[in-house]
């Protein structure tokens, strides 16, 4: 039986405002199979050693742009940072993720007259539900939640959308889900804290920034160089996005059809 992992983290405030510093909500949603663990931990630790000569660092996309933190040791130093992006980029290329990403566009979604907690509801569904999806069209399978602590009043939401899911109150009439299939796929719900530095987490927050990214470039408000860091992480995300397989079953293709790879939400 596999087992997956969902590692969500957010990039923007969820609150409708600010909106000229921070044009858009996301909720990037990472799955990893369990057996895959060990090996990107491995890989990530190699980096991070070549770098610092320890593993006690936090791959943080906010201090990657600005040399802050860890990264102050490329300040200056435009040689040895180039050589961190081309490694950081063959380590992100070559991982074994799938990817659920939700954006809120909230210049959009202000007129509609959504709140935060609109906001985060919508989000945490189309995250959540895309993961049991991709669980059930890869059964016999189950999966685990995991959710950085945020405020009080989101994890509220992403405890009641996980207990609405296994509940008999959720269903699909379009899918053969049931109370008791739901409940045997998604198993658990975790919360951790920043310190916990999971490498999952980590990859996370580079996806959304990379997530971000693609939002401009899609909407033609930013251009960014052929052979750039954030061109090449935004190809990455692309090919990390959970696609249908060519050849698949009707019965698990249902599945795949409910998976929301990158919903953007106007």
């Amino acid at each position: 039986m596999k087992k997956y992992k969902l590692f969500v983290d957010e990039l923007g405030t969820s609150h409708p405002s600010n909106i000229a510093l921070q044009p858009y909500y996301i909720l990037m949603g990472c799955i990893i199979d369990d057996t895959y663990q060990d090996e990107i931990k491995i890989h990530a630790d190699q980096i991070k050693f070549k770098y610092w000569g320890h593993t006690n660092v936090v791959l943080h996309s906010a201090d990657m742009a600005n040399d802050s933190n860890a990264f102050m040791i490329f300040s200056g130093n435009p040689t040895s940072k180039a050589n961190f992006q081309k490694d950081l980029l063959m380590f992100m290329n070559q991982l074994k993720v799938g990817l659920t990403v939700c954006v809120v566009d909230k210049q959009a979604i202000s007129v509609k007259g959504w709140n935060e907690k609109k906001i985060v509801e919508y989000t945490a569904r189309s995250v959540m539900e895309s993961f049991l999806a991709k669980v059930k069209a890869n059964s016999p399978s189950n999966g685990k939640m995991i959710f950085e602590i945020s405020k009080g009043f989101k994890d509220r939401i992403y405890l009641e959308t996980f207990n609405y899911l296994i509940s008999p109150n959720f269903s699909r009439s379009d899918t053969d889900y049931s109370f008791r299939d739901v409940q045997s796929l998604l198993t658990s719900i975790n919360f951790v804290t920043k310190l916990s530095h999971d490498i999952e987490t980590q990859i996370s927050d580079i996806l959304s920034y990379a997530a971000k990214c693609k939002v401009l470039k899609d909407t033609g408000k930013r251009t960014f160089t052929p052979g750039s860091y954030e061109s090449e992480i935004v190809k990455i995300l692309e090919n990390k996005l959970i696609k249908t397989p060519p050849s698949i079953s009707a019965a698990k293709k249902i599945y795949f059809d409910k998976i929301r790879s990158f919903e953007i939400v106007t």
